[in-house]
């Protein structure tokens, strides 16, 4: 069975203004700093307000990622727009598709890169707006 590559940042960072968590799941496990193929990318001189690692990954087709990520904003809460769910299935032979989302990540670099196929890719505010709108579905009748 082939492996394919792919990379993928995760990490945390922090400031006055806001925070900012991402996660990546490879088949529903958590990837984290100790495991093999992952490398610290940040300074480790910053990492009272930054922390990323690349993980450097070989997967066989089929196999979902997940990428998770979570902005708070001080003093408003979420960001609906920058927190979002994302899932991938590596594929062989789709082409490399390189996913970022508006000011999350590490320098402007992809959070992941690889030949993957969209499965889900939603933010917390289409996830809202589609839960209002079954609500409203379900009420029926005219307006």
């Amino acid at each position: 069975m082939d492996l394919i590559r792919l990379v993928c940042l995760f990490g945390w960072k922090k400031n006055a203004k806001e925070g900012v968590l991402v996660e990546v799941y490879v088949d529903g496990h958590q990837l984290s700093s100790g495991e093999d193929g992952i490398e610290l990318v940040s300074n480790p001189a910053h990492r009272r307000w930054e922390m990323w690692w690349a993980a450097n990954l070989e997967v066989p087709e089929g196999t979902v990622i997940t990428l998770s990520t979570k902005v708070g904003v001080r003093g408003v809460g979420r960001d609906s727009d920058r927190t979002t769910s994302h899932r991938y299935v590596v594929r062989q032979d789709y082409p490399v598709r390189e996913v970022q989302v508006r000011k999350v990540g590490f320098r402007g670099f992809p959070l992941l890169k690889g030949p993957v196929e969209i499965v889900l890719a939603q933010s917390l505010q289409d996830f809202t707006d589609k839960k209002v709108e079954a609500m409203l579905d379900e009420v029926g009748g005219e307006g």
